[in-house]
């Protein structure tokens, strides 16, 4: 478009108001549609059953103590057989920390999964991944702001011929468990 004088000039576009916001606010909490929840998967487990399962790590990280002043892993865990198979549930094991207790503790669970791979030298922590092992999974109660997790017991080596199937029964009465069941098509 060009004005008198031609010259190009842009036209300023103007956005149209949905009917539901308030005129004049420039504060938009509007969609402009509805969301439905009910249409989109959430990833929101409960945590698995106590018991024992087969599990692998597929994934894992050092990370930063929230007071900066050690380190742990966190390890991502699947479940790889019986009815909770592909479920992921997380172990975080302190390696350095001002703690001697606590780094005790991590070496020693540090320990118990290279023990339950065979895998007795490690440099790189993917050197753990993908390795069938036995883990014993409790539940740690809900406290304060946060709900009900799992919690790694321990770490076992796998024995093909005895590796038992998981233990626990499923939660609620739902014939399909909750990480399986996608949403109704609409």
């Amino acid at each position: 478009m060009t004005n008198k004088k031609g010259e190009a000039h842009q036209q300023r576009t103007t956005t149209q108001l949905d009917p539901l916001t308030t005129k004049g606010e420039d504060k938009l909490t509007t969609l402009g549609y509805t969301f439905d929840a009910t249409s989109v998967f959430s990833d929101d487990f409960p945590p698995l059953p106590a018991g024992v399962y087969v599990v692998q790590m597929v994934d894992s990280d050092l990370r930063v103590t929230k007071n900066g002043n050690g380190k742990y892993l966190r390890a991502v865990l699947e479940v790889i057989g019986g009815e909770y198979a592909g479920r992921k549930f997380f172990d975080n094991i302190n390696l350095e920390n001002p703690s001697t207790t606590a780094v005790e503790i991590g070496h020693r669970r540090f320990s118990q999964i290279c023990h339950a791979i065979n895998t007795m030298q490690v440099r790189d922590t993917t050197q753990l991944h993908d390795k069938p092992m036995l883990v014993d999974v409790g539940i740690e109660p809900a406290k304060g702001e946060y709900a009900e997790r799992n919690k790694v017991l321990r770490y076992r080596q796998r024995d093909a011929a005895s590796a038992p199937a998981p233990t626990a029964a499923p939660r609620g009465n739902s014939g399909t468990a909750p990480w399986k069941q996608r949403p109704a098509a609409q």
